[in-house]
């Protein structure tokens, strides 16, 4: 009886791979989207595998355009969500790039700035800011009758905690300042 293992991915799609969810996890929209709406059955992981396998399916690298295509599809098909803050341009664009520099031997720019930023959204919350009085054109809702809602993504809040401007004195040194 013979047990056949897989081999070992490259080191290079481990980075990939990686980068990916490290871009997944830093996503307002994509948190956003997955913390409101637990019954998908999506997650991160889940969505980092689907765009692994697209970028290995092609023979060269996937265009701005398909890739584009492929993260509001998934939007829409699997979250069944409308992407509408345009955010899918600049994560496609790191996507190519994270998969160019994976190629690549080492960390590159893009990999090292999702990684810092990963770093810095870990243990914050995506905060919705609802607008109700304003009002929503779009054919469906007045089809199929149910209110729409504006919702607006911000940045992370640090839960009221504000850092104190430094002070400098006369010769335009920064003072040390107690904590408080």
């Amino acid at each position: 009886m013979s047990t056949s293992t897989a081999p070992a991915p490259s080191p290079s799609l481990v980075r990939f791979a990686s980068s990916v969810l490290s871009l997944l996890r830093s996503w307002s929209a994509l948190t956003l989207v997955l913390s409101h709406n637990p019954t998908t059955g999506c997650t991160v992981e889940s969505f980092a595998e689907e765009i692994v396998s697209l970028f290995l399916s092609e023979e060269t690298i996937p265009s701005q355009e398909a890739v584009e295509d492929f993260v509001l599809g998934y939007f829409d098909e699997d979250l069944s969500t409308s992407l509408e803050d345009g955010s899918e341009v600049g994560v496609a664009r790191d996507l190519r790039m994270l998969w160019t520099e994976s190629l690549a031997e080492g960390e590159g720019e893009t990999m090292r700035r999702v990684r810092e930023v990963e770093g810095r959204m870990k243990g914050r919350k995506v905060e919705v800011k609802v607008d109700e009085d304003e009002e929503v054109s779009g054919s469906d809702s007045e089809e199929s009758g149910e209110d729409d809602v504006q919702m607006d993504v911000m940045e992370p809040s640090t839960k009221g905690r504000t850092k104190p401007e430094p002070v400098v004195d006369e010769d335009g040194f920064t003072l040390v300042q107690k904590k408080r």
